[in-house]
C-alpha cells in the first residue's frame, strides 16, 4: 500500500502562499505547520489515501487512513492507529490541520468508528470537534471477546448567513453609518438563492472598513477572531479580504458587483450630494463625476437604480 509518510516537527506558523505551494507539490508536501509529507511508492487502494506519523527521530507515532469511497456525497470515513499517550499533542495538531484541510477540499461530513479502548480516545476526538453519534453494540471482537463500536461524526462548518452577526461587530466601527444602512436596506433587491450570502453580507458590513483594516493591526486581529467564530476558514477569510480590496475598483464575483453598485448609488443620492456641496461646494470631483456621468454598474438591478439617480441628481446640480 502506498502510504505519505509524515514527519511531525515544531515550526513557524505557515503564510497562505507557503499553503498554496504545498498544494501543486506532489512530491515534497508540506501540509500543516506540525509535519511534513512525502509521497512513498507502492499501490494504493482506489479511493484510499494512506499516512504514516513519524517523529522526527523516526519512531512511528500512528497510521491514518482515508476512506474516499462515498465521496460522491462529500463523506468521508477517517480510521486511525495514534501513539495518544507520549504525543498527544502532536496527534492533535496534526488532526485538526488534516480536517481542515479536508473540509476545504470540499469534504461536508467525516466520520469515525472506533473501539473506545480508553477514555483518551473519546476526550482526544471530541477535543478536535468530533461529536458522538452512537454505537453499534458489540460489533468488533479482539482478544476473546467483543467490543462495541463508536461512530464519531464531524460536519463541515458553514460561515454564518445572519446579516445581523456581521453588522452588530462592524457598526460600532463607523463614524457616519448611514451609507452603510444604505446598502443594507438595498440588498432586498437581490435574490440571495443565487448568491453566497456569507461574503455579500461581510463585504456590505466592511465596505467603508477597508482602510481601517489595512492600518490596524488590533482591529485586523480582532476582525480575523470574529470571522473565526461565525465558522469562516482560513481559505475563505483570505478570499473575502481579496474581495474586500477590489470590489469598489475592479469587482469579479457577483457578490463584489452588487455591493460595487449599491456603494455608488448612494454617493450619488440627493442627501450625499448636499453634504458635499455644504462641505466642498461645486467644484468637488464628485460633483464633476456626477455632470459627465463617469459611474459604472454591473448588475442590471444597479444599472437601473443608478441611472435614474445619476438623471435625478444631475438635474438638481443643473438647478443650482
Amino acid at each position: 500500500m502506498e502510504a505519505k509518510e509524515i514527519t511531525i516537527h515544531k515550526k513557524a506558523f505557515l503564510t497562505y502562499q507557503q499553503w498554496s505551494q504545498w498544494k501543486n507539490d506532489n512530491h515534497c508536501q508540506t501540509i500543516s505547520p506540525d509535519f511534513d509529507c512525502v509521497i512513498q511508492s507502492g499501490d494504493n487502494p482506489e479511493n484510499s489515501t494512506s499516512y504514516l506519523l513519524k517523529s522526527i527521530e523516526n519512531q512511528i507515532q500512528g497510521i491514518l487512513q482515508l476512506d474516499r469511497s462515498n465521496q460522491d456525497n462529500r463523506c468521508l470515513r477517517l480510521e486511525f492507529e495514534l501513539d495518544l499517550e507520549h504525543s498527544y499533542i502532536e496527534m492533535k495538531r496534526v488532526l485538526t490541520r488534516l480536517i481542515t484541510q479536508l473540509f476545504e477540499e470540499d469534504i461536508h461530513r467525516i466520520e469515525i468508528e472506533t473501539p473506545l479502548l480508553k477514555p483518551i480516545h473519546h476526550q482526544f476526538l471530541t477535543e478536535i470537534g468530533f461529536r458522538h453519534e452512537g454505537i453499534r453494540q458489540q460489533a468488533f471482537y479482539s482478544k476473546g471477546s467483543y467490543e462495541d463500536i463508536h461512530l464519531y461524526g464531524q460536519i463541515k462548518k458553514e460561515p454564518s448567513r445572519q446579516l445581523q452577526d456581521y453588522l452588530d461587530y462592524a457598526l460600532p466601527h463607523y463614524h457616519n453609518p448611514e451609507s452603510l444602512y444604505s446598502i443594507i436596506n438595498h440588498l432586498g433587491f437581490f435574490n440571495p438563492e443565487q448568491l453566497n450570502t456569507s461574503k455579500l453580507y461581510f463585504l456590505a458590513t466592511f465596505c467603508g472598513l477597508l482602510e481601517k483594516l489595512q492600518t490596524n493591526s488590533k482591529f485586523i486581529h480582532e476582525t480575523l477572531i470574529k470571522l473565526n467564530d461565525l465558522n469562516w476558514s482560513a481559505k475563505e477569510i483570505n478570499e473575502a479580504l481579496h474581495s474586500l480590496a477590489r470590489q469598489l475598483s475592479t469587482p469579479l464575483t457577483e457578490e463584489e458587483k452588487i455591493i460595487h453598485d449599491l456603494y455608488y448609488i448612494e454617493q450619488i443620492s440627493a442627501s450625499t450630494l448636499m453634504k458635499v456641496i455644504s462641505t466642498e461646494g461645486l467644484n468637488s470631483s464628485l460633483i464633476h463625476k456626477i455632470i459627465e456621468g463617469d459611474f459604472q454598474f454591473f448588475t442590471s438591478i444597479g444599472k437601473q437604480m443608478g441611472l435614474e439617480r445619476l438623471e435625478y441628481t444631475q438635474k438638481i446640480i443643473a438647478q443650482l
